[in-house]
């Protein structure tokens, strides 16, 4: 199951996204962006995440509890573990069904993934 979060700025997304997260089988990524790669190639998708990884990389994205002060390597380790995932899984064009497996088994591991992202 995915699960987006996606809203305008001061209505209740990141309280959402907290509380989503508090739950042992939920992990939702923030602001990771990947469900806009819907309907992309994977060479296509692959350089959009690498493009975003490359521009956000000193800002205060978070996984979980945060990306704050030395997780970025983390980060980085997760971007190139779903990359990876959605090159074993992607036939042709990139679907949700798609992210959302390359997720699932993308650190941290978890039975239902999403992404909070004011990019939707």
């Amino acid at each position: 199951m995915g699960l987006i979060i996606g809203g305008h700025m001061r209505s209740g997304t990141t309280l959402q996204w907290e509380r989503c997260n508090s739950h042992p089988d939920i992990i939702v990524i923030l602001k990771f962006g990947c469900y806009i790669g819907t309907g992309k190639s994977y060479l296509k998708h692959s350089l959009e995440m690498l493009r975003r990884y490359w521009e956000i990389r000193n800002d205060d994205f978070l996984i979980g509890g945060g990306l704050r002060s030395g997780r970025l390597l983390e980060y980085c380790r997760f971007v190139m573990q779903y990359l990876l995932e959605v090159g074993k899984l992607h036939v042709g064009q990139i679907q949700g069904s798609d992210i959302q497996r390359a997720l699932r088994q993308s650190p941290p591991v978890s039975r239902i993934v999403g992404d909070k992202s004011p990019y939707f």
